[in-house]
């Protein structure tokens, strides 16, 4: 029985070649390139620089490396501007990959947002942060039992501590600030803070 004859030099269509890119290998060096590039000062990625550095082994054709490239870079960005969390990402990595991203490569990019999730939310937070931030609050509860001229009082108040960070570009170190608060002045303070959320997730949805 004669066939027909199958065609060497033919390219595969671009969503054929996944079973070409199963490597974690070749997947990872693409993840890590692109964090790089985003978020580290690496250079500017683009389909020809993707195919030659991390797939020139590797029967990807330009056009697939750029596909990947793409769809890397759109999901990383997405969830690191929106802080997702793993099962987030999860559902944005199956909804935006589609036809690019076999199973198996979509669970290595989730293993990896996992793993690397904290170091590149830092690394966004750096290149956003001009002023000094908060790096970390501790609170307690003290009960004054006594002041000048009052004998007795057994007043609650509550003890905070936040520790500054400076700026990224000062060479400052750490202090910590502490103060202390009465129940009108916590409820005001609360008060102030449920309204910076309030404007904070109106610039955000």
């Amino acid at each position: 029985q004669t066939g027909k004859l199958y065609d060497r030099t033919r390219r595969p269509p671009l969503f054929s070649v996944v079973s070409l890119m199963e490597s974690p290998k070749h997947f990872g060096a693409l993840l890590s390139s692109v964090v790089s590039s985003l978020y580290e000062g690496g250079p500017v990625l683009s389909a020809s620089s993707v195919h030659g550095d991390v797939y020139a082994d590797t029967d990807v054709s330009v056009a697939a490396a750029g596909s990947l490239l793409q769809v890397v870079q759109t999901v990383i960005q997405k969830a690191a501007h929106d802080d997702l969390d793993v099962d987030a990402f999860e559902a944005l990595v199956q909804s935006t990959s589609q036809g690019t991203l076999s199973p198996a490569l979509q669970e290595l990019f989730v293993k990896f947002w996992r793993a690397q999730k904290a170091k590149i939310h830092e690394l966004v937070f750096k290149r956003v942060t001009w002023n000094n931030s908060m790096q970390k609050m501790a609170w307690r509860i003290d009960v004054k039992t006594k002041s000048k001229g009052v004998a007795e009082i057994n007043e609650p108040t509550a003890i905070v501590e936040f520790t500054v960070q400076p700026a990224v570009t000062s060479k400052a170190s750490s202090k910590l600030v502490r103060f202390e608060l009465d129940q009108a002045q916590l409820a005001q303070t609360l008060k102030d803070i449920n309204a910076i959320q309030q404007q904070l997730v109106a610039r955000t949805t």
